[in-house]
């Protein structure tokens, strides 16, 4: 589905299971399930005031690029190397509980 976010289950040969965090324009990262699991709670600490940081950064494992979150008043624009997608608060929150089930539907 163009103009979404998509996160998935894969499998990884050597490290297991996965989820993949796709991004509209195509990149995509392969996160190891606490991977995943941290930057979903970074995302929630942010934003309820339980973290005062402005970017969250995670280097997966098995990805050639990073994941990064840059925080606003009004939400977050994600990021997987250069593409970036911004997020208002509801956005995140969706993405976050996604990225904790490791396999929910496809988020807009």
């Amino acid at each position: 589905m163009a103009g979404s976010i998509t996160i998935a289950a894969a499998q990884h040969r050597f490290l297991g299971a996965m989820v993949r965090l796709s991004l509209p324009g195509g990149a995509s990262a392969l996160l190891t399930r606490d991977e995943a699991a941290t930057i979903a709670r970074a995302l929630a600490a942010v934003r309820d005031g339980r973290s005062r940081e402005r970017t969250i950064y995670l280097s997966p494992i098995a990805s050639d690029h990073a994941v990064t979150a840059t925080v606003w008043f009004d939400g977050v624009t994600l990021a997987i190397g250069p593409v970036e997608h911004p997020l208002d608060w509801a956005g995140a929150d969706a993405v976050a509980a996604a990225l904790l089930k490791g396999h929910p539907p496809i988020l807009s």
